[in-house]
Formats: structure tokens, sequence, C-alpha cells
């Protein structure tokens, strides 16, 4: 698996512009802007070296446009980035891994594909296309034949560098010592103290659902415990737990979209946190085995104490 699969499988594109094929070739991109104009294609980057040098260099790929290649090729992609001037369009094989991707970041979010073989038209929210090649080298939807689990720069490897994120502890001291510092990770999950880890949702402050999802790749996690990707943590509302184990505590960072409850044991260590984009929790309930969260704006999620992800005994 390449740097640029393992960035996609946990719905990650390099925050530089440029265009990145699996194969592990690399190219800087440009764009006019929103209106799109020219696309220039420029020197060669290298992406390990990248990410070495800068491990937050990441964006979010946020796909929304997709259309299929003809004769079994796979398909093409199409969305925005963490920022909303970013976009990018990735070409995926049949079982869905990545062939290359091109990320810019001032041309808007591409919200249609059009394929007409060998061209594909790309349009942006601003109705701005671009028109890609498909027959071209840059552009081709065949998947390199070389395997690509090990680096290919030999100096980089003897210097140490592989262009992974690093920085997750996997027995979650991290979580621990960002919790005794008042912050939070800024990406979204449920956090144990045990070094479990996983993706957590909602559907903002409605709060109609909430639900715990898969556990986070290596990258993402490593990510969420980079202390440069964190935010201040303020308690708003804080029960006890009725058996003398401990309390929960609820409340909000710095951007009052998002909120955060977590469960504190008797000696104030963190045992686990769930940040979500839920508004801030401005209140909290016990009712054995339940506990219930306000949000500033009214409304209630309501978890079960017993469950194994809000249990206070270790998962591993």
């Amino acid at each position: 698996m390449s740097l640029l699969d393992e960035l996609w499988a946990e719905g990650w594109m390099p925050f530089r512009e440029g265009l990145y094929r699996a194969d592990g070739r690399a190219r800087d991109a440009d764009v006019e802007g929103p209106d799109l104009g020219v696309l220039r294609l420029g020197e060669p980057i290298d992406l390990a070296d990248m990410l070495d040098e800068d491990p937050n260099g990441l964006s979010a790929a946020l796909a929304c446009a997709e259309a299929g290649l003809p004769d079994g090729r796979g398909r093409l992609v199409g969305g925005g980035g963490s920022h909303g001037s970013e976009g990018f369009v990735a070409c995926l094989d049949t079982e869905g891994a990545v062939v290359w991707l091109l990320h810019l970041g001032e041309s808007n979010e591409f919200v249609r594909i059009a394929v007409d073989w060998p061209t594909a038209t790309c349009t942006n929210n601003l109705d701005r296309s671009i028109t890609l090649d498909l027959t071209s080298p840059d552009y081709s939807p065949d998947r390199p034949v070389r395997p690509t689990t090990e680096d290919p720069d030999p100096a980089r490897r003897a210097r140490g560098g592989t262009g992974r994120r690093q920085g997750a502890t996997t027995d979650g001291t991290w979580i621990t010592e960002l919790w005794r510092d008042g912050r939070t990770p800024i990406h979204y999950g449920l956090f144990r103290a045990d070094g479990t880890a996983r993706k957590a949702d909602c559907d903002g402050p409605q709060l109609t659902w909430f639900r715990p999802g898969e556990p986070l790749g290596p990258i993402t996690l490593a990510a969420a415990a980079d202390p440069a990707w964190t935010t201040a943590a303020e308690i708003l509302a804080e029960a006890a737990l009725p058996d003398g184990s401990g309390r929960l505590v609820a409340g909000g960072d710095a951007d009052e979209s998002d909120g955060f409850f977590a469960r504190i044991d008797a000696g104030g260590r963190l045992v686990w946190l769930v940040h979500l984009p839920c508004a801030e929790l401005a209140g909290v309930t016990i009712e054995w085995p339940r506990a219930t969260f306000a949000n500033n704006r009214g409304n209630t999620l309501t978890i079960d104490l017993t469950a194994p992800e809000f249990s206070d005994a270790p998962r591993n």
C-alpha cells in the first residue's frame, strides 16, 4: 500500500496543491482560482518528504460527486476539502483504491463530473470546469504495477523518514495528557485512556442520532494526538456517578458549534472522552445506567454507561 493509499483510506489528502499518483509520482498543480482557467502541472514533488517536514500538511477529502469510467476501469470522484476554497478530483480503481488525486487549493469544490472517454469534465460549485485527458500519463486510470509497500528512496529510509505521521501512543497517554492540559482533539471521535479510539458522529445540534463508528486509522490517530490539532475544553456541567466511581462532565471548546462529554474516575483521571459537532453541552443528568447530555439548543442525547464503549473497564 502506498502512502497516498494510506491517506485516502482514512479520508485525507495532501494539503499542498498537486497531482499525486499511487505509484509515487507527484507534481505541483495550479489553477487560476475558482474561475479555473488553465490547469498547469509543474515540478515533481515528494509526498513522503513533504509529510516528514510538515506532518500537519493534510486536508480532509470530502467527496460529493462521482462518475464511472468505461470498460470497468473504476470511477472518478470529486469534492472539497477542510477549507471552502479547496477542490479535488480522484481516480479510483474497481476496488476503491486511489490511482491518482488532484488537489487544488483555490478551485472551490467540484460538484459534477462527466466522462466522455477519453476526457473528463469536472465542474465546480460556480459552474466553472476543467477537462482532463484520461489517456495522458498523468491522468491514466491504470494502477501502478510495481509494489509500493516499501519507500523507494534509500536515503530517506536510512535517515528514518517515512512520510507517515508520528506521535500517537498506543497506551492512551496522549489523551490523558491533553485532558490534564485542558484540551481535546479537534477530531470528532470517542477516545479512551486505554488507547482505543473510534470515529464518532451525530447530526449536529439536533442530536436526533449519535453513533460511534469504526476504529481510527493510524494516520488519523496520530493527527488527533498532535498538540497542534487540539482545542481548549471548557467544562460547563458535571454529575457524580451513583456508585462513587467518579463523575461525568460536559462542555464545549473554542468552536461553539462543538461539544464534548467525558467520564472521570474517582481519582480525577480521564476514562474516555467524546468530541462531537453537537454545539456546547451545558447539562448532564444520570439515571443509572443511562446518562443524558443537553446542549445549549435544548436538545439531548442519551448513552448507556454499561455499554463497552462507555464503561470504566479497559478495553485492551
